[in-house]
């Protein structure tokens, strides 16, 4: 996939303060059908999302290779954001101990919303 050229200047990403809750369960929009392809896609959105957004970090900014992802607290299920993502054929769903165990960093951006990076 072709990366489109980075704007002149970058959007930064603001984070939240508190860490995320290892039983927090983060939702994964996945537009393919195979496991494969979704997880190409993954990647080519990551790409996307450093070509647009930094994070700062003890003075210094950081490229942000992020996918978006929906957070929920395991009592209240999927449900209500799965009735969001009715284009998307697939999702990935997985706590956030479970992705920070793989490496990834999970980083709370925004007022409602989650970003996984890789670290």
């Amino acid at each position: 996939m072709t990366v489109p050229p980075a704007p002149r200047g970058r959007k930064k990403r603001l984070i939240r303060l508190e860490e995320p809750p290892d039983e927090l369960m983060l939702v994964i929009r996945a537009t393919p059908e195979s496991r494969s392809a979704a997880v190409e896609e993954m990647v080519d959105r990551a790409l996307l999302s450093a070509g647009v957004y930094v994070v700062e970090r003890q003075e210094r900014r950081e490229l942000l290779y992020g996918v978006s992802v929906f957070a929920h607290r395991r009592d209240e299920g999927a449900a209500g954001i799965l009735e969001r993502l009715r284009a998307a054929p697939m999702f990935v769903e997985a706590p956030v101990g479970v992705i920070a165990a793989a490496g990834l960093e999970v980083i709370p951006t925004g007022r409602a919303s989650i970003t996984s990076t890789c670290s």
